[in-house]
């Protein structure tokens, strides 16, 4: 995508307003992890989902903690130490949500802490990674996921259970393009399965969360692996 395109992908995103409330929820329920009810599980990483080549990360979430926990209690993980190929987070504060890639680290502000799920998508354009939130443009930074050592994707901690979330991820989904924001409101509560309603992108879906089994499934429903749970729950101060 040229930079006069993804200009114009954000300006037509930037009208498109919050995902409504309820919207197809009679149609879809989304997949759902809670941390740490349930353990936070980790997989090793196929080179496919490094998104080297720019992508698109998509996830629900609810930020449920009070007070600072001390840590940014992580959604997604992939990569090693301390310059993964890509990570996720939620601030402490609530205030924001982190990326980083590699050793560049990005911030864009939004307001977590009113205990509602919000609709969370992270575009790479290559050259420049976009935040939306519940459909609406966050920001821009001058950075892009890097080729870095893959092991293991942590879902809902680092690899090992450490900076564990502390609420709800649901439906994630790893692409292998930056979709349209226009789409990504369209089908953010929609089944990109549905043979009577399918995802224009399909072809370009790396992986989705099956979170009701603790997997994370290949798009040609071949699994990763086996969920490897872990077994540790990080303790956070109120």
């Amino acid at each position: 995508m040229t930079k006069k395109n993804m200009r114009r992908t954000l300006a037509t995103a930037l009208c498109l307003g919050l995902i409504a409330d309820g919207f197809a929820a009679d149609q879809y329920v989304p997949d759902t992890i809670e941390i740490p009810a349930s353990a936070p599980f980790a997989l090793s990483s196929p080179p496919l989902l490094g998104l080297t080549t720019g992508g698109t990360i998509e996830f629900w979430v609810v930020a449920d903690w009070t007070g600072n926990p001390g840590y940014h209690p992580v959604v997604l993980s992939n990569g090693e130490g301390v310059s993964p190929a890509y990570r996720v987070s939620i601030a402490a504060d609530r205030q924001a949500l982190l990326v980083q890639c590699g050793t560049r680290h990005a911030r864009f502000d939004f307001d977590f802490a009113d205990g509602a799920t919000h609709h969370v998508a992270i575009l790479d354009y290559d050259d420049q990674l976009a935040a939306f939130v519940d459909g609406r443009y966050s920001g821009a930074a001058a950075m892009s996921i890097e080729a870095q050592p893959l092991s293991t994707l942590s879902v809902g901690s680092l690899d090992g259970g450490v900076s564990s979330f502390i609420g709800a991820i649901s439906a994630l989904r790893l692409w292998d393009v930056p979709l349209d924001p226009e789409v990504l409101v369209e089908f953010a509560l929609k089944d990109p399965f549905d043979a009577g309603d399918l995802h224009p992108d399909i072809e370009e879906l790396l992986a989705y969360s099956n979170f009701r089994v603790g997997e994370l499934v290949l798009a040609d429903n071949v699994e990763v692996s086996s969920a490897m749970l872990l077994e540790e729950e990080s303790e956070y101060v109120e």
